[in-house]
């Protein structure tokens, strides 16, 4: 049994939350970090930040942006984002690969419609083959001005070209043009997952409470 307890990042041992699970033989079994970024960020800092990025994963891969993503790249995109639960850092638990379809993310897509939800899918692409080797996503809700990262992933053969960097500040940009009237974005991400957080404070994100996933093994 898995449940989440949200608490804030300067009582990350004695807080009422964490001691109260731990007292019902839960045990902390993965810490995230929600992490806050003020809009808009300033083009001139998105510039060049995009710029370090294409320096070092071009001309081997490419960057899309999409606010709907194209059927033909629905099966590549579902192959990568079902290995993000198995292939990302999650502490002592341990997560199976998703089956994500197409028609999953197709249902996803007009659910965003029905309620007036804006999801804007950034994918990496491997120049020579096509293939989708990282995506991210982030959503906002019409009317509001809170923006949520989903999702960011790059599977582990293609990393170390910055392309985390590049798929978030291409995100960041088609917000920016899309709804200048966002105020703020929040991402949350595994402690453990060093390389996405040192992105994520490369773009300005800043700590505002710890997401710890507590466990129980049941009999």
């Amino acid at each position: 049994m898995v449940t989440t307890a949200r608490y804030p990042a300067d009582r990350p041992v004695d807080h009422p939350y964490r001691r109260f699970a731990e007292q019902h033989a839960f045990r902390l079994g993965s810490l995230d970090v929600n992490r806050r970024l003020p809009l808009p960020v300033p083009a001139p800092v998105l510039s060049g930040l995009a710029e370090r990025a294409r320096a070092a994963y071009l001309p081997a891969y490419r960057i899309e942006t999409f606010t709907r993503v194209p059927d033909a790249l629905l099966a590549p995109l579902c192959a990568c984002m079902s290995r993000v639960e198995s292939d990302a850092p999650s502490g002592e638990l341990e997560w199976e690969e998703e089956a994500l379809t197409p028609e999953r993310l197709r249902g996803f897509a007009e659910l965003d419609e029905h309620v007036g939800r804006l999801r804007i899918t950034s994918v990496a692409r491997e120049a020579e083959s096509g293939e989708v080797v990282g995506y991210t996503e982030l959503f906002i809700i019409g009317g509001t001005t809170k923006a949520l990262q989903s999702g960011t992933f790059v599977v582990s053969e293609h990393r170390g070209h910055r392309l985390g960097l590049g798929l978030k500040v291409a995100n960041l940009v088609a917000l920016q043009a899309h709804r200048p009237d966002a105020v703020e974005i929040f991402s949350i991400n595994n402690a453990e997952n060093t390389w996405m957080v040192a992105v994520n404070e490369e773009l300005g994100f800043e700590p505002v409470e710890l997401v710890g996933q507590f466990y129980r093994q049941l009999p």
